[in-house]
């Protein structure tokens, strides 16, 4: 509003490239100036997405790019793989430099999670008192999520924390903790901070979220959009946000309340 121009909001009713191809299809319909979009398979989503630019329309990618960064005229995210580092440092202060740890994330595929795990992996390196005793990755299915998170806690009796790289995957892993009676054993470190997340921290199951600033990301994207229609203004190639951690302690703290995502109405 405050830039003057309107911006239709369009979602997939499943987190997956059917359904995704089916709001891009749609969108091209409307004829849209200019197109933000964080692709749910960054390779899989390159042919649909293409049309855009055939069309003339061009792209920003938030939170996740395409493979091919011809695709898009700009990126925004924060460093995925300096939040898997930093969510391995959570894990390591949790447990005092010493404990079982496991990892809960998503078919590989899509980029910026496919970086949380690399940077997660990487920093457990320079931590020798974490031992790494269980992957599991699967699609945003909250109930195979959860089985999975269960095989790992049944597999290892001494497992202390387990890093969920994406917003189901924290709360498959929050759960699998809590209907094994391990709430009190098991942390559970979190990426996002959705609603039904930081519910998860009021009530005990999970113990920190990994926060990106999405409200920052949408915010640059539209500047950079307008900019770029009316100004002609090339926005940079990429640029990184940061990333803050949420706990119960600190939810409440305007500085931290404002990062929490919310629901677009």
């Amino acid at each position: 509003e405050e830039l003057g121009v309107t911006v239709t909001y369009m979602a997939p009713a499943t987190n997956d490239m059917q359904g995704q191809t089916t709001v891009v299809q749609a969108a091209m319909v409307s004829d849209p100036d200019f197109v933000i979009i964080a692709p749910v398979d960054s390779e899989g989503m390159m042919a649909v997405c293409k049309e855009f630019l055939d069309n003339g329309v061009q792209m920003i990618t938030v939170d996740r790019d395409f493979n091919d960064p011809a695709m898009r005229l700009a990126f925004i995210a924060s460093d995925s793989y300096i939040g898997g580092s930093f969510a391995a440092d959570t894990v390591n202060d949790l447990l005092g430099g010493e404990g079982h740890v496991a990892y809960l994330g998503f078919t590989p595929g899509i980029s910026s999670i496919d970086d949380r795990y690399a940077g997660w992996n990487d920093k457990l390196k320079e931590y020798p008192g974490l031992e790494l005793t269980g992957e599991q990755f699967e699609t945003s299915d909250i109930q195979k999520l959860t089985a999975k998170a269960n095989a790992m806690i049944t597999a290892d009796p001494e497992l202390k924390a387990i890093f969920a790289g994406f917003t189901n995957a924290t709360i498959a892993a929050a759960t699998a903790v809590k209907e094994s009676g391990l709430t009190d054993e098991i942390y559970v470190v979190g990426f996002d901070a959705s609603p039904d997340e930081i519910e998860l921290l009021r009530d005990g199951s999970a113990d920190a979220l990994v926060c990106q600033l999405a409200y920052e990301m949408g915010q640059l994207a539209v500047q950079y959009a307008v900019d770029y229609l009316e100004k002609g203004t090339t926005p940079p190639s990429e640029t990184h946000t940061e990333f803050v951690s949420i706990t119960a302690e600190n939810m409440n703290d305007p500085d931290i309340a404002k990062y929490i995502y919310r629901s677009v109405e």
